[in-house]
């Protein structure tokens, strides 16, 4: 039976922010795999850039890797890429643009 590489990546995490650099805050992240049968690799991540557990990033994940590709979310364009590294902890570096100029955003996540 193959194993899905989306399940390491399943669960709530604690988000510690931040943006251009500075730290901002801490906040709680759930991800949980795309039900759409055409994208088996894509997660859905609530809560990102703590803009509320109705809005929700989509990534793909490849091994350990998650991409996420340009998309619009409550208002800001969001791209980036992140890592994760052993089992309870992932990285993820992004660009978040609501119009008003890109903020470089670094987020660790941790179970």
């Amino acid at each position: 039976m193959d194993t899905d590489a989306r399940d390491k990546f399943v669960g709530n995490w604690t988000c510690n922010e931040k943006v251009n650099g500075t730290a901002m805050s801490t906040f709680t992240v759930t991800i949980s795999k795309s039900v759409t049968v055409t994208n088996t690799t894509d997660i859905l991540m609530a809560n990102f850039y703590q803009l509320g557990n109705n809005f929700k990033a989509i990534a793909q994940v490849n091994g350990n890797n998650v991409t996420i590709a340009s998309q619009n979310i409550d208002g800001f364009t969001v791209s980036g890429s992140g890592s994760m590294s052993g089992t309870t902890t992932i990285t993820l570096n992004y660009t978040a643009d609501d119009g008003s100029g890109a903020k470089n955003i670094t987020d660790t996540y941790t179970k």
